[in-house]
């Protein structure tokens, strides 16, 4: 053995022998110390499965004798239980030797590790060796050009001397549009190598890189070279869509030359080889100046007389025309989508190549096939963690893993026969030591490689037998990997953490099943081939190995057990048959054990390897379904072929994604969508399962003794839950993806339905306002973003008018505004093209949605990142250039920002020019719909009431310029999620029986970007989701300030009285029959938008939103509650609207006591919720309202429960009941009460445990700082001490405040006072449990002081964050010092005053 074993781990010290040391591989080093390249481990768990391996085959053996017991001891005289019982004994007989190849993998499995960083200590570049690379693609509409160009991109950017590198792409389609893909990609590369190496980008995919960045890293050629990517993305997708290169696409006589090659009798199946030299090394540099890699498209010759042999044919052409070109020792094979994911691979598998003891028999080095775009959950398996990672480390510690098709390093030598036995080539330039000498491009080069890549040049040859990737099987990755292993090669399996490749994976079911049907008779292709897996594999391999190839090459016999145990037990319990034995007999336990103990071992073996509980079971659920459809087909497709019935094909699975059938993959919904035989023989396995499962559960209520179908019924439950999917799909669902052939309940809301009582024409008009105050706290691509999603709504947008109020009075905002009028004309019917549901531009093109391939997805995003650009620049400047300002008109609206201008004196500003439904269309000819900026008259001695006075300015413009009977009111923040929302709104404002008294209709607040666990309850799942469907039974739910639908009515007084404004041009029943820019309506509109039209008005008292608290929403729907009027709570599946939240602990806390003060304003005013609220609403309306109105009082309980039990435990005082005594168990019933139906609530509403613990530390959290400052700052301004103004919650996010919040971290940094409590009560209850739990290990009698020890220990646990910010981190988002050292004190003087006062007391009561 070349390795020294040291504490059961396997180090690899490299040393050479001295007629190495001529190529320059010592580079200086000694064989005395030699730096570490590789190691390698056993696993832990190795012994254990070796000595349960050897109980389970035991349980096997007693079960197999049961049923040999059954069969000829004790024949039954029925034929058909004969026949059910020799089923079972079949089926049992699979199960088991699927069991026992199986545990091949678990009797030495180890794990490797590389250490790259030490190669170029002993390898210079120029000595490292040359690298093939082989990439296959077959289609470019199954297989996107694009797709394929980034992974080649991927391959050519690796930290690897780039001369030494050379990439052949195999182009089977013979398609000139991906010869005009590499063609653009090459250009691109110049560009693209020297960036990724310059800044050492880990994401060397173009596509990868740039759509998961979120922040632009602030590098001048970023966005070049991203104007550079989606120049050539938007060229490939144009000619693609075209279906040609069309003319201005080819830029001189060479390109020219290569597409004249595509003549017309050019057809996929017949045509001559085309190889094209896109790249050549020699001469090609990219713009550093650095040689290029060789690129070099083929496409060999087909003819429909000669076989092709499908991957494996493509393979070895490129293995020929590379030998002929380039003759590289290493190759890499790799999946047209399986790009690069860590640039530094190739040097890993140095690591292992550059080691004599090795080489002399390693064919190559297999890398875990690893995904990206997998949905949480994986409901299909499609990640395959037993195939691609833990069965790979068992065969590692055999003959090496098999090969997968991807992301497998080979030697060349490795192809052209045994380690001892090589095959020679029929020609000396396909020997792997054949050394090329002449240059690529010469005439010499080209006709041969034209020649070896001619059809018929594999015949009479061992090609595909002897010599390269081997024929014989659809699969011919793993029959290759067998076949090599079977002459005497090893391989090694090399699996480093972060993950050396990542490609896409099916999205639909049927591909995934198809795709699994295909490798399934390739499989049985092996298995029956005279290279048997069991009988030759064992003869040149060994039993293990063989075992291990076994378990592959016979994978559809799972079929077998699977079809039998889906029917029989549950025909025969529909029959009340007993086929298993009873619970009192002992062979149940044998049944029960070999169930438990599969699974469990399977379990085990996949939570170590880091899978999840939902992810295990879904691989065991599509287990069961692949036993039911492919691989029961492949059986059957591979017997008719055997006997001449039929015939198989390669089928490629399609790389090109749906959106709906993306989304539904995400929300992890299975998609069936296809009516394919496939899914017959597991739907009626599903539709049994559940009947007979019913039935049995019915008779066992009923009292009939059901002892002996215990076990059938066990097994049908299972399958039954595992079939849920199949359920939803058959009778549940209503979208493309159910199953094809059942009818589906119409869906809950029937927005579908309303189209067909309500004509577009006589849908009424909806004004939207949108309220924005700060450009540099809530930047304007934000607000323009809202905007543009509610102006592409699913709505006639000729009824849509867009208020824009901009409290800040800024230029910057109009401008922002101006450019997203021009974006919005080519935005609007592109979402309508294309059924868009993301309709903010910034959602939808920077989301990981798939995204159309249609040639105007390019230009109008360059579009949106153009207007971006102008607009962010305009804003970092603070002024508008004259670069920006295209005409007079704009000109005239930016001069209205004159000197004397400032945010909080200006007068009013009105600028309708933006948009106006009445003549302006979009690109398509469709009327656009009104866009208005506003930014009301102010001055610094007239009140603005905050944002209250905003929208009553908004309410009285759009009175006079378009008065529609529906307001939505939005925050600028919070984006359309879905188009359909304003027809899911009519669904109650076109009844009849709610219109008389339906004031509005309130959406729940949602956010998008909330970390995993909502460490700071930013969810708000009481207030916005719980809550509200609590007040909905009564008179409906609060308004929250965004999301909320009004009916303008009920603004101007209660339902039957109407409160008649000042002028009749703003009452809600006022027609507006003149048109927005006329002089007469924007005067009016001036007039009314100005700071003393209010004045001895009815504004904000009676009429619009109401004045007197900070929070203008909730305050205006407890009015309009009292008043009569009702509110809906709409809380659909797909969030209406997604909003941003805080990310810090102090802007979350802030926010939260402005609101607090704003609901003591209106407990404590004339209309107290329960005094006044009780008399209009009824009683429990009104204790709805005063719970929120009162909440600020949480801080007494909470302040009072955080020190006195934590104060009186440091000095050993009891104030509880002691444990013994009847009195604790209230205690106790009283918390685990209150704890367990909040934690209910929020579970049932899709809430965690982990949320549910943030939203309880959040309450305490809260009470600590928010509500208490709120409380003692409404005390002062009620005293007139002090006084309280409005401050906006920022929306722009720091990075490092961001990547802090996304892993979970508290965010402190700021050294407010709104900390201090907090880390009081922190510090003492820390040290009071610490003084108590001392005491209790002492053997101090602790039994009166039970409870306290257990709130305190409570509190700590929820104050971990704290704690670890105040000693643990040293990063900006810790405790501030002057937090820590201000507390410290309090806490050190609150425990001697404490200790004071009961040492005075307990003096006193001696006196």
């Amino acid at each position: 053995m070349y390795l020294c074993c040291i504490h059961r781990i396997t180090i690899f010290h490299i040393s050479y022998p001295r007629s190495m040391e001529g190529r320059g591989l010592r580079a200086g080093f000694t064989a005395d110390a030699p730096p570490l390249l590789h190691m390698s481990e056993p696993l832990r768990r190795t012994a254990f499965n070796r000595l349960f391996a050897v109980v389970y085959f035991s349980a096997i053996l007693a079960l197999l004798y049961r049923h040999v017991q059954n069969l000829f001891l004790h024949p039954t005289t029925s034929f058909l239980s004969f026949s059910i019982t020799l089923f079972l004994f079949i089926s049992d007989l699979v199960l088991a030797f699927m069991w026992a190849s199986a545990q091949a993998f678990r009797m030495s499995p180890i794990r490797r590790k590389e250490f790259p960083q030490n190669l170029k200590q002993i390898i210079k570049d120029e000595d490292f060796v040359g690298l093939d690379v082989f990439i296959c693609t077959a289609d470019p509409y199954k297989e996107p050009p694009m797709n394929v160009v980034n992974t080649a991109l991927s391959l050519m950017a690796y930290d690897y001397p780039t001369e030494k590198i050379s990439i052949y792409v195999s182009d089977d389609g013979g398609s000139v549009l991906t010869l005009f893909a590499f063609m653009e990609a090459a250009k691109f590369a110049r560009h693209w190598l020297p960036f990724c190496r310059q800044h050492n980008i880990m994401e060397r995919s173009p596509h990868v890189y740039f759509e998961s960045i979120s922040h632009h890293p602030s590098i001048p050629q970023f966005e070049k070279i991203k104007i550079m990517y989606e120049d050539m993305k938007m060229k490939v997708e144009q000619v693609i869509d075209k279906g040609a290169v069309i003319e201005e696409y080819i830029s001189d006589d060479q390109q020219h030359q290569a597409f004249n090659k595509w003549t017309k009798s050019f057809s996929r199946m017949d045509h001559p080889t085309v190889i094209q030299v896109i790249l050549d090394k020699s001469k090609d540099t990219d713009i550093s100046g650095q040689l290029m890699p060789n690129l070099i498209y083929v496409s060999r010759e087909k003819s429909k007389t000669s076989p092709h042999h499908f991957k494996a044919g493509a393979l070895n052409v490129l293995l020929r025309v590379s030998a002929v070109m380039t003759n590289a020792p290493i190759i890499l094979t790799q999946d047209c989508d399986m790009y690069s994911n860590d640039p530094q691979t190739p040097l890993r598998i140095l690591c292992y190549f550059s080691d004599p003891a090795l080489k002399s028999n390693l064919a190559f080095v297999q890398f875990p096939q690893r995904f990206h775009g997998l949905n949480r959950d994986d409901i299909y398996a499609t990640e395959y963690k037993r195939l691609f990672k833990i069965n790979s480390m068992g065969f590692d510690g055999l003959n090496g893993p098999n090969y997968v098709g991807s992301g497998c390093f080979f030697r060349r030598r490795a192809l052209f026969g045994g380690p001892s036995t090589p095959v020679p080539p029929e020609i000396p330039e396909l020997g792997p030591d054949h050394v090329v000498r002449k240059p690529i491009i010469s005439h010499e080069i080209l006709s041969l490689a034209h020649r070896v890549a001619g059809c018929n040049y594999e015949n009479q040859t061992g090609w595909g037998s002897q010599s390269g990737f081997r024929y014989g099987s659809l699969v011919e990755d793993f029959y290759t990997g067998y076949r090599l292993q079977c002459e005497g090669w090893k391989s090694l399996f090399c699996n480093p953490e972060r993950a050396a490749f990542l490609g896409d994976v099916p999205i639909t079911l049927f591909d995934v099943l198809s795709q699994c049907k295909r490798w399934c008779i390739g499989l049985f292709e092996v298995a029956f081939s005279k290279y048997n897996t069991l009988i030759f594999g064992s003869q040149s391999m060994g039993v293990l190995t063989s075992l291990a190839y076994s378990h592959y090459a016979l994978w559809p016999i799972w079929c077998i057990p699977v079809t039998f145990y889906s029917f029989l037990p549950q025909l025969a319990l529909l029959n009340q048959v007993s086929l298993f034995p009873k619970i009192t007999e002992p062979w149940f336990f044998l049944y029960v054990f070999l169930l438990l103990g599969a699974y469990g071992q399977d379990f085990l073996d996949f939570v170590l390897d880091g899978g999840t509980v939902r992810k295990w079971w879904n691989a065991q659920r599509m287990w069961m379904i692949r036993g039911l459809s492919c691989y029961l087909f492949s059986s059957i497709e591979y017997l008719l072929k055997s006997v001449g019935i039929s015939t198989h094909g390669f089928s490629l699975t399609s790389k090109v994604v749906d959106d709906e059938q993306s989304k539904r993959y995400g929300q992890g919904i299975f998609e069936f969508g296809v009516p394919s035989p496939l899914f017959v023989p597991l739907t009626v396995a599903a539709i049994i399962n559940l009947f007979s499962f019913l039935l049995v559960l019915t008779q066992f209520f009923s009292g009939k003794n059901t002892e002996g179908l215990c076990l059938q019924m066990i097994l049908t439950g299972s399958i039954v839950l595992n079939c849920l999917p199949v359920y939803g799909a058959i009778g549940l669902r209503n979208d493309a993806g159910k199953m094809p052939t059942q009818i589906t309940i119409i869906s809950t809301f029937f927005p579908q339905n309303l189209k067909r009582i309500i004509k577009d024409k006589d849908f009424v008009g909806l004004d939207v306002f949108i309220c924005t105050a700060d450009p540099y706290k809530e930047p304007p691509m934000n607000v323009v973003n809202t905007a543009l999603s509610l102006m592409a709504y699913d709505y006639p947008t000729e009824k849509i008018s867009i208020y824009v109020s901009d409290d800040g009075g800024s230029v910057l905002t109009l401008f922002a505004f101006m450019e997203a009028a021009k974006f919005a004309r080519h935005w609007l019917p592109f979402c309508r093209e294309h059924n868009i549901m993301e309709r903010s531009p910034h959602v939808y093109f920077y989301s990981n949605y798939h995204h159309p391939s249609s040639p105007h997805f390019d230009k109008i995003k360059m579009m949106y990142e153009d207007m971006k650009v102008k607009v962010e620049h305009v804003i970092d400047k603070g002024e508008v250039t004259d670069e920006y300002i295209t005409d007079h008109q704009q000109r005239q609206a930016f001069n209205k920002w004159t000197k004397s201008f400032t945010r909080m004196d200006h007068p009013t500003v009105i600028q309708q020019i933006i948009l106006d439904k009445s003549h302006d269309k979009d690109i398509s000819g469709r009327l656009m719909p009104n866009l208005i900026y506003v930014s009301r008259g102010k001055s610094k001695t007239s009140p603005h009431h905050f944002k209250a006075g905003a929208l009553n300015v908004l309410l009285r413009v759009s009175a006079v310029m378009t008065n529609a009977p529906i307001i939505l009111t939005q925050d600028c923040d919070m984006y359309s999620n879905d188009p359909q929302t304003p027809l899911r709104m009519l669904c109650y404002l076109s009844d009849p029986a709610l219109k008389s008294s339906l004031a509005f209709i309130q959406f729940p607040q949602r956010f998008h970007g909330v970390d995993k666990d909502d460490i700071y309850d930013n969810e708000y799942k009481l207030p916005f989701q719980i809550n509200p469907m609590g007040l909905d039974g009564l008179k409906g739910p609060s308004y929250v300030g965004s999301g909320c639908f009004f009916r303008r009515r009920s603004l101007f007084g209660d339902p039957s009285t109407p409160v008649s404004p000042e002028i009749p041009e703003l009452s809600p029943e006022h027609v507006v029959n003149k048109p927005i820019k006329s002089q007469e309506t924007l005067s009016l509109a001036h007039h009314v938008a100005s700071c003393n039209y209010e004045n001895e008005t009815k504004w904000g008292s009676k009429t619009g939103f109401r004045y007197g608290s900070l929070v203008e929403d909730f305050y205006t729907s407890y009015r309009l509650h009292c008043e009569g009027w009702k509110s809906l709570f709409c809380n659909p599946e797909r969030a209406a609207f997604l909003g941003n939240v805080p990310i810090t602990l102090f802007d979350g806390v802030n926010q939260c006591k402005r609101w607090c003060i704003g609901l003591f304003e209106v407990a404590f005013s004339k209309y107290n919720p329960l005094t006044f609220g009780s008399q209009y609403m009824g009683l429990l309306m009104s204790l709805g309202y005063s719970h929120y109105a009162f909440c600020s009082f949480w801080c007494i309980p909470v302040t009072f429960y955080s020190f006195l039990p934590q104060l009186t435990l440091l000095n050993q005082v009891s104030i509880f009941p002691k444990i013994s005594e009847p009195w604790f168990f209230l205690y106790v019933f009283l918390f685990l009460g209150s704890y367990g139906q909040d934690f209910l609530d929020i579970i049932l509403v899709g809430g965690t445990v982990r949320r549910w613990w943030n939203v309880q530390r959040m309450w305490m959290i809260r009470g600590l700082t928010c509500n208490l400052f709120a409380s003692i700052e409404y005390l002062l301004k009620s005293l007139g001490i002090s006084t309280y103004d409005f401050c906006l919650t920022s929306k722009v996010v720091d990075d490092e405040q961001s990547k802090r919040y996304g892993q979970g971290i508290f965010e402190f940094g700021v050294p407010s006072p709104l900390f201090v409590p907090l880390t009081v009560a922190a510090i003492i209850n820390l040290f009071s449990f610490l003084s108590g739990l001392t005491g209790f290990f002492s053997g101090n009698n602790m039994e009166g002081l039970g409870l306290q020890m257990i709130l305190t220990g409570f509190i700590v646990l929820n104050y971990l964050p704290v704690y670890g910010a105040i000693a643990l981190r040293n990063d900006a988002g810790k405790m501030p010092t002057q937090i820590i050292i201000i507390s410290t004190f309090v806490s050190v003087a609150l425990y001697y005053a404490s200790s004071l006062c009961l040492w005075s007391n307990n003096d006193s009561s001696k006196h």
